[in-house]
């Protein structure tokens, strides 16, 4: 009978076996240079964690960080719905409800937030959210910068409706900080808006929140996990100040408090970030002298928008299930995924339909809410978590000695932060060293701009209405205090910019390749140069390659491509790059000369032969295809 292996007769090979494996497939590469990655945030990534993570509290006990249940629990599919009209939001609304929302999101123009309903009143409410058993649902309402006008309103169009407004779950939204950030202006005194702040968590039921933070507007801007964190927590800080001057105990300042952050492309560092968020505002809390109820984060998560792309659009997909993923295995209390074409227009109902199937997908099939924090234990994760507390704390401790967060706000000091992460965030985007699918690599040039949709307020047949944009932020007629906006971004803007020029010309720009000798010998700069203009929007002219520069001259000039590249290798450039390049240039000077690689030394004998642009690993991708159409006529 054949003897069944078992793994208790293998060996447990130690790190400094894998280790010195590892050094002899590099094959003389240095192993730190190659296998360590450094994130944005300076964390430093190890290739493998060995050992056993740290001990944690279990969940539901104090400090929280692998969430603030002893027991699995399902979050709250809390989709947004986008319509200003009420009647239309009506009709979003039970559909949504129909294919298993389990929250409400209530906003309005005109309070300084992006989108919502048109109509700040009674009826316009009622409208809005006739049908809906909030008995089943949670209610989150964004507040704005008319918090008590905005509660008042909607409390007494539930209340109309037959609905209790002092037993439903779920939150108001007021953030005058993060309403500052994103209008740089608000009609009212900071100080005005905590005193309603003040007035709102006095007047509200005990289980609803009235603080919010919305960290997801910094990563919205580029930032890093460690600023998301830091300036949320600086926030909410000093929101505990102002109800604490304004009489609340600590425990019930704290239990107000709602956070909402954003899940990024980094599917580890946002588990962490959620895990880390959890335990700072846990000791910040406990330092104040909040009891263990009260140190617990509340922590609503949405997809990011940075990241999202309305090039090759279907890959947001991927994207947003990477970060609901993370979301529900983090443990947040309620998930917002944004429908994938959301960075290109509005949703329509198949869009709005496969991100919500997402939620029902990771709950009902994947089973997720039957686990509680799957990644506690990994040494990868809480290593991550512990480093990621760590540096967010510490910039927070900046910002309080600074003052506070509202004092560096007024100042710009997060501002000019984010900024400066997300400029370098773009310069790596731009030289391809960090990637975006569809937008800096595996672009499809002959994809076609999607087609925009118009909203349902600017259609006269619904509801007569006036055509007003769908996602503006309504400029206040008074500004009572400014700062500087925090700019809200995404990441494959220059580039959609690009290829919709290079859409909206009459001819695509051509680019002929001069593959020199054998396939083997022009290949891999023929595939790198087509992928790097790929991003660019350029028609790619191939061939199998040329024996000589005579015959790869006159095809170049025979296609009337006005940019050749050349495409061979290093100990080949010599003979061919100086009589290939002046035989194209002579007969055709406008024709910009392009070589596959970066021969160093001769590089500047190449530009004196009339070589114009070099692509190599190195190069700026983006500002290289940019620089080349403007030379064919293409402003983009």
């Amino acid at each position: 009978m054949e003897k069944k292996l078992t793994l208790d007769e293998f060996s447990k090979p130690s790190y400094e076996d894998w280790k010195a494996a590892a050094v002899e497939t590099l094959k003389g590469a240095p192993f730190e240079k190659k296998l360590f990655t450094k994130t944005p945030e300076g964390i430093l990534v190890e290739p493998i964690y060995d050992g056993v993570a740290p001990d944690a509290a279990i969940p539901g006990f104090f400090p929280y960080t692998r969430g603030i249940s002893a027991a699995p629990q399902p979050w709250l599919v809390a989709q947004e719905t986008s319509a200003g009209c009420a009647g239309k939001y009506n009709k979003l609304l039970q559909s949504a409800i129909e294919r298993g929302q389990t929250a409400v999101s209530v906003k309005f123009k005109g309070t300084g937030v992006c989108g919502g309903l048109k109509e700040l009143s009674v009826e316009a409410v009622k409208t809005a959210l006739e049908g809906a058993d909030f008995s089943m649902l949670a209610l989150f309402i964004d507040g704005g910068n008319e918090p008590a006008k905005v509660y008042d309103t909607v409390g007494k169009a539930i209340k109309e409706l037959g609905g209790n407004d002092r037993a439903i779950p779920g939150a108001i939204t007021i953030d005058p900080i993060g309403v500052l950030l994103l209008n740089g202006t608000l009609p009212k005194t900071l100080e005005a808006l905590y005193a309603e702040m003040a007035d709102v968590t006095k007047r509200s039921q005990p289980c609803f929140r009235t603080v919010g933070v919305n960290a997801a507007i910094y990563a919205n801007a580029g930032a890093t996990a460690v600023q998301e964190l830091a300036y949320a927590l600086a926030t909410a800080v000093e929101y505990l100040r102002a109800l604490t001057a304004a009489g609340f105990d600590i425990d019930t300042a704290a239990r107000k408090v709602r956070f909402t952050v954003a899940m990024g492309g980094d599917f580890f560092m946002s588990i962490a970030k959620v895990r880390a968020l959890r335990s700072l505002w846990a000791s910040i809390v406990k330092a104040c002298g909040g009891d263990d109820e009260s140190c617990k984060a509340h922590i609503h998560a949405t997809t990011t928008r940075w990241n999202k792309s309305s090039l090759d659009i279907y890959v947001n997909m991927l994207r947003s299930t990477t970060e609901a993923t993370a979301a529900v295995l983090a443990n947040v209390e309620s998930l917002t995924i944004e429908p994938f074409d959301a960075a290109a227009r509005k949703a329509d109902d198949f869009s709005r339909r496969i991100a919500q199937n997402l939620h029902i997908i990771l709950r009902d099939e994947c089973q997720f809410d039957k686990v509680l924090d799957p990644a506690g234990g990994s040494p990868y994760v809480e290593s991550l978590t512990a480093q990621l507390a760590e540096k967010a704390y510490a910039l927070f401790q900046d910002v309080e000695k600074s003052g506070g967060m509202a004092v560096a706000v007024l100042a710009g000091t997060p501002q000019a932060a984010v900024a400066a992460v997300h400029a370098d965030k773009m310069k790596q985007l731009e030289q391809r060293r960090m990637t975006l699918v569809g937008v800096n690599v595996y672009a499809n040039p002959v994809e076609k701009p999607l087609e925009k949709r118009e909203c349902c307020c600017s259609k006269k047949a619904e509801e007569n209405a006036e055509k007003q944009g769908c996602c503006c932020c309504c400029n206040e007629a008074s500004v009572a205090v400014s700062a500087p906006k925090l700019e809200q971004v995404r990441a494959a803007e220059p580039f959609e910019k690009m290829r919709n020029a290079v859409w909206a010309a009459e001819k695509r720009p051509q680019i002929f390749l001069a593959n020199m000798g054998p396939v083997r010998q022009h290949k891999a700069r023929a595939d790198f140069s087509t992928g790097f203009f790929d991003v660019g929007g350029f028609e790619i002219l191939s061939n199998a390659g040329f024996k000589d520069v005579p015959a790869a001259a006159e095809a170049a000039l025979a296609s009337g491509a006005e940019i050749v590249v050349i495409c061979s290798t290093d100990d080949t450039y010599p003979e061919i790059v100086p009589a290939l390049t002046q035989a194209i240039k002579a007969a055709k000077p406008q024709t910009q000369v392009v070589l596959a690689g970066y021969p160093t030394e001769y590089v500047e004998a190449f530009k004196a032969a009339g070589v114009d642009e070099f692509i190599h690993i190195k190069a700026n991708c983006y500002a290289v295809n940019k620089a080349l159409l403007a030379k064919v006529g293409i402003n983009a």
